[in-house]
């Protein structure tokens, strides 16, 4: 049996999602909802089995390389790694912090599944960032526009370190797939 908080180790064959606002698409077969979110998902005409889903409302599809053969999971997984804040969310569901705090002067530490790093505020208009080891990197803090502090080291990171998402790309799949185990799926009759 997995269970939600379940670490699998293999890595999962990247999937191709590609903006497709030309596909030729079936009618909508079935809703996906993750989270707060509602997609539709259907058949690509042109490409054997292949699926294409769109956020529910929208006009523009997005090929997915995956069949229904890969499973919900999987394709729901996959539509979650489509969104540009999917780093930031699994950064603030696992950074922890280890010490500091994130003030003028001051640095903040965290630990995410093992992979120190650190911010530490210079002034108002420069951070320093170490990540797993590498570093100190600059970066300007005013592209941190969350009101928690905790989530301004975050963005300040991300914004430090433009690979972050390849350096967790298997962690935050893993984690995409534990999020899409309770996706709602329900087919359009």
């Amino acid at each position: 049996m997995s269970r939600m908080t379940d670490v699998h180790r293999e890595a999962a064959k990247p999937a191709i999602v590609q903006l497709c606002p030309s596909c030729a698409v079936n009618a909508p077969f079935a809703r996906a909802e993750i989270g707060d979110v509602t997609y539709e998902v259907a058949e690509m005409i042109d490409a054997a089995d292949r699926l294409a889903f769109r956020q529910l409302g929208s006009e523009d599809w997005m090929s997915l390389s995956r069949t229904l053969e890969d499973g919900w999971s999987r394709i729901c997984a996959d539509i979650l790694n489509t969104d540009p804040e999917n780093l930031r969310h699994f950064l603030t569901t696992h950074a922890v912090r280890t010490r500091g705090w994130y003030r003028n002067g001051e640095s903040i530490v965290f630990d995410t599944l093992g992979v120190i790093w650190a911010v530490r505020r210079v002034n108002d208009r420069r951070a320093e960032v170490i990540f797993d080891g590498v570093g100190p990197r600059s970066a300007d803090p005013s592209v941190a526009t969350h009101p928690d502090l905790r989530e301004q080291a975050i963005e300040v990171l991300i914004a430090a370190f433009p690979d972050l998402r390849q350096r967790f790309a298997t962690a935050v799949d893993q984690w995409a797939v534990r999020l899409a185990s309770g996706a709602r799926v329900t087919p359009v009759l």
